[in-house]
């Protein structure tokens, strides 16, 4: 029964998998990753103290996990998309979808 289960959760993730590559394929921006833990502001203070301290020294002072310090730190290209994708989200007006 296990190994139904297990088969029925790999099964779910490959088609999860598909479904996106599909949709990004398409050009559609319908998944976009988690959402960032970080805002704008966030961003720019850890960027400015990033070339003087360190991480934990920076999670303490901005309030973030270190974690999320340390992956700015390692692409700060893809920490500005991340929040670039985000934000357009909120910008676009939400569809009501039919009853």
């Amino acid at each position: 029964m296990a190994a139904l289960g297990q088969a029925q959760a790999e099964a779910t993730k490959l088609a999860q998998q598909a479904g996106i590559a599909h949709a990004q394929a398409n050009g559609h921006r319908v998944y976009l990753g988690r959402k960032p833990t970080y805002n704008r502001e966030q961003l720019g203070r850890i960027l400015d103290l990033l070339a003087t301290q360190s991480d934990i020294t920076i999670a303490k002072q901005v309030g973030l996990d270190r974690l999320a310090v340390r992956r700015i730190r390692q692409d700060p290209a893809k920490a500005e998309a991340a929040l670039v994708a985000w934000e357009s989200l909120k910008a676009r007006p939400r569809r009501r979808q039919a009853a």
